[in-house]
This record gives structure tokens, C-alpha cells and sequence, in this order.
């Protein structure tokens, strides 16, 4: 499957992709230990463990333990990520306004939650898809009647 045949909603960062092995199956409380790495991350060693338990699971004929584990996984890749960044910058910054009563308006903080989400690859502006017309199309001069006849309405309405 194509990148592009995957709805934009559920597309993930293509550039993780992790490896990982279960180790160390306890069968008496059915926990165990996943260990991973990827290409992304400042270490070539594996990172790890991530603690699981079978218990807290969905079964394998709802959703396949392979599945589950690469959620897991990329999930904690990401966590990685975020903790080798360079936050000196943001260090800087709290270092600026420590011990300083600070206020920011709701307005304020739902525009940035607008910004941030506009800024995510998988935001597809919900304005876009407005409305669907069915069009019966029996020959390529159907096409042409109704494809003029609908952008006049188009245009007409702006």
C-alpha cells in the first residue's frame, strides 16, 4: 500500500521506523519486556525495556499483538526523540520568566492550538470538504453539460 492511498488523518512519520524484540516472558502474570531501536535516535544500542502485560492487551483477533507492540514502540521512539533534543533554548527561556506570574488569554491559547494543528501534516482543513454533489455521467458531453452547470453555481455563489 501507497503512502498516498492512506487517509492523511491517519498517516504517521515515515521517518521512524523502529525495530523491536520481546524478551523476557513471564508466563505465571503474563508480562514482558520490549526492547527497540531506530535510526532516528542518538544511540545504536537498543533502548528499553518497555514493560507490557498480555492482561492489558486487546486480543490478537481484535487487534494483532504485532500491531499493538509497533504503537508502543513508535510511541516511546517519539518520547526518545523529544528527550535528545537540544532544549537550551527553551532553558534559556524558563530561566527568563522563573519566579514571574505569567497569563496567557484563552483566545491567545486556542489560536496556537489552531496554529500548531495547521502545522501538522495530517490537518486537512475541514472547510474543504463542505458539501458532495452525485453526478450521473453517461457520455463525455454529460460530463461537459454538468461540469459548466456546476461551476456557474459555484461561481455564483461567491
Amino acid at each position: 500500500m501507497a503512502l498516498e492511498d492512506i487517509n492523511p488523518s491517519f498517516r504517521m512519520d515515515t521517518t521512524v521506523a523502529p525495530t523491536w524484540k520481546c524478551e523476557n516472558y513471564n508466563i505465571e502474570d503474563k508480562t514482558f519486556e520490549v526492547y527497540y531501536n531506530d535510526g532516528t535516535l542518538n544511540n545504536d544500542e537498543w533502548y528499553g525495556p518497555i514493560h507490557m502485560d498480555l492482561d492489558a492487551l486487546e486480543p490478537e483477533n481484535v487487534n494483532p499483538l504485532r500491531f499493538q507492540i509497533a504503537d508502543a514502540v513508535a510511541a516511546r521512539v517519539t518520547y526518545e526523540q523529544c528527550k535528545e533534543v537540544d532544549m537550551s533554548q527553551s532553558v534559556l527561556y524558563l530561566n527568563s520568566i522563573i519566579g514571574q506570574e505569567q497569563s496567557v488569554s484563552q483566545e491567545e491559547l486556542m489560536a496556537h492550538h489552531e496554529d500548531m494543528v495547521k502545522n501538522d501534516p495530517q490537518f486537512v482543513d475541514p472547510n474543504v470538504l463542505t458539501a458532495t454533489q452525485v453526478v450521473n455521467v453517461y457520455s463525455e458531453d454529460d460530463f461537459d453539460e454538468q461540469f459548466e452547470a456546476l461551476s456557474a453555481a459555484l461561481n455564483s455563489e461567491e
